[in-house]
């Protein structure tokens, strides 16, 4: 058994859960921008032609992956998008939207309406930085953390 008085150990919870939701809470602007950018990009690539498509995908998650080395560098902490349950679903919506879009563009660019690449690419980059803002709102309130 622990020598911990059940409030003092509810206290260390309350207090570790507050500091990771400060630290996510603050660097948010930059983050958001560029997981944005790079979602955008990934969708108009799909107007390339091959193997440029695919790159342009590539590109995509391997600047995410930066995107996570440098977040959790700078907060000490890397949530992924898929818990808790309520924040899940805005990630999950907001990778049905890309998709969606994605998939419309390789379309439109067989039917040689390639045109419709940057548009899309910035409706998508608009989207990822909506759901991505939602998605830290979501996030925050489900842990009860301060927003």
């Amino acid at each position: 058994m622990s020598d911990l008085d059940p409030e003092a150990a509810l206290g260390l919870v309350d207090n570790a859960r507050n500091s990771v939701a400060e630290r996510i809470g603050r660097c948010g602007w930059r983050y958001d921008l560029a997981y944005s950018a790079l979602a955008g990009m990934m969708v108009a690539g799909q107007a390339l032609s091959a193997p440029y498509n695919t790159i342009s995908v590539a590109v995509g998650i391997m600047g995410l992956g930066l995107l996570v080395h440098f977040w959790t560098a700078k907060t000490g902490v890397w949530v992924s998008g898929i818990s808790p349950k309520r924040a899940r679903w805005v990630s999950i919506a907001l990778g049905l939207v890309v998709a969606a879009i994605m998939i419309g563009v390789a379309w439109a660019n067989r039917l040689g309406m390639s045109g419709l690449a940057i548009p899309a690419g910035v409706v998508s980059a608009v989207a990822a930085l909506i759901f991505s803002r939602a998605w830290r709102r979501v996030w925050l309130k489900e842990i009860g953390g301060a927003q």
